[in-house]
C-alpha cells in the first residue's frame, strides 16, 4: 500500500514539474515572439507585436512628415521628445481598438463587408501615384505585407463602414465614440490605461 501511495505522490510531482516547465517555455516563447495581448477587445487579443509594428509606422510616418515639412527627425528614445512618443503609442492603440470594432460590426452593418474592403485596397492602390512597395518601405518603415495588414486594410474597412454609416446621417466618429463606451475593453502590460472611453 506505501509502495502505491510512494507511487502515486511521485506521479504528482512530475506532472506539477512537467505544468511548471510547460508553463515556463510558454512564458518565454510568448514574451519571445510579443504574442501577448496588449489588449482585449470584447475577447479579441491586440497583440504586442502588432501594437509595436503600428507604433514604428507611426513614428516613421511622422519623421517622413517632418522630412517634408524640411524638420529634422526626432529620436523618440530622448526624454525631450517622450510626450510625443506616448501620443504615438496611445493613438496607434486606440486605432487597433477601433480597428477591432469596426472587424466585429462590420460585417454586421454592410452585407459583402469583407469583398468591399478588398475592393477598396485594390482601389486605393490603382488611385496611388507612388509604388506601394515605395510607401511601405519609406513613409511606414515596413514591408509590402505589414503595409497592407497593418495600415492599408483597416484604412479600407474604416472607409466602408463610414461611407454605410453616413447614410445613416451619423459620423464615423460618432459611432464610433458609442462603440468604445459599449464594448467591453481591458489593457494589460502597458502603461496606460482604459478610462471607459479612450487611452490615457
Amino acid at each position: 500500500m506505501s509502495t502505491v501511495i510512494s507511487a502515486f505522490f511521485h506521479a504528482i510531482r512530475y506532472a506539477v514539474i512537467a505544468l511548471i516547465a510547460i508553463g515556463s517555455a510558454s512564458f518565454v516563447f510568448a514574451y519571445t515572439t510579443k504574442l501577448y495581448p496588449v489588449a482585449l477587445v470584447d475577447n479579441s487579443p491586440v497583440w504586442m507585436k502588432t501594437w509595436e509594428q503600428a507604433v514604428s509606422a507611426s513614428e516613421s510616418y511622422t519623421n517622413f512628415e517632418r522630412g517634408t515639412r524640411g524638420e529634422r527627425a526626432l529620436d523618440f528614445s530622448f526624454s525631450e521628445n517622450a510626450g510625443v512618443a506616448a501620443r504615438i503609442k496611445r493613438d496607434a492603440l486606440t486605432f487597433l481598438i477601433e480597428d477591432k470594432i469596426i472587424v466585429s460590426h462590420g460585417p454586421l452593418i454592410v452585407d459583402g463587408f469583407g469583398s468591399e474592403v478588398g475592393e477598396r485596397i485594390d482601389k486605393i492602390l490603382k488611385e496611388s501615384s507612388q509604388d506601394p512597395k515605395a510607401i511601405a518601405r519609406d513613409v511606414y518603415g515596413l514591408d509590402y505585407e505589414e503595409y497592407r495588414r497593418i495600415i492599408l486594410l483597416p484604412q479600407a474597412r474604416r472607409i466602408v463602414l463610414a461611407e454605410r454609416i453616413r447614410g445613416r446621417s451619423r459620423t464615423m466618429d460618432e459611432w464610433l465614440f458609442e462603440q468604445k463606451i459599449r464594448t467591453p475593453i481591458k489593457l494589460y502590460f502597458i502603461p496606460f490605461t482604459w478610462n471607459g472611453k479612450t487611452v490615457e
